[in-house]
């Protein structure tokens, strides 16, 4: 039997848990960093690639350059 609690709120928990997991690995990336570096290639789950991309995207050390200007376009029928 459902039972209504007006204080849980599933999706937005989880929308808040998954957005915190991504601000995390964000944060652990840029704590490596010296900001001597000329570039940073990141291999990562294409789940995490939107929010990543939006946080150095707005961060102004980074310029955001798509995988495919560096390693070419894949061959790999899709």
């Amino acid at each position: 039997m459902f039972h209504h609690d007006s204080t849980y709120f599933m999706g937005a928990d989880l929308t808040i848990d998954w957005y915190r997991r991504n601000i995390l690995i964000y944060s652990k990336i840029l704590a490596q960093l010296d900001y001597k570096e000329d570039a940073l290639f990141l291999v990562i789950g294409n789940d995490h690639v939107p929010i990543l991309k939006q946080l150095f995207n707005d961060n102004p050390y980074f310029e955001v350059v798509e995988t495919e200007k560096w390693l070419g376009k894949s061959k790999i029928k899709k």
